[in-house]
């Protein structure tokens, strides 16, 4: 499988949203997925795009979730739990 190709720092802090100084402090800190290539560090967009996708947190854009509306169950006098139904 032939990729696109490795970008630099800067490419990849452009595709990030970050600068390029975040991008080589987190390779140096192998917490982002580079690769080194004697003194310089290089980036594959795919594997890029795959990390942050992972990292992802919070609702997902586009997802709806129904609402759904559930009898609540109401206890009545003498202790009997009983469903109520919605008004």
């Amino acid at each position: 499988m032939v990729s696109a190709g490795l970008i630099d720092a800067a490419e990849a802090g452009a595709l990030l949203g970050v600068p390029k100084t975040w991008v080589l402090a987190e390779a140096r800190a192998d917490r982002i997925p580079h690769v080194r290539l004697g003194r310089y560090v290089r980036f594959e967009p795919v594997e890029l795009e795959e990390w942050w996708q992972a990292r992802r947190r919070g609702p997902q854009r586009g997802r709806v979730v129904p609402h759904t509306k559930r009898p609540r169950t109401v206890v009545a006098a003498g202790g009997m739990a009983q469903e109520e139904s919605p008004s």
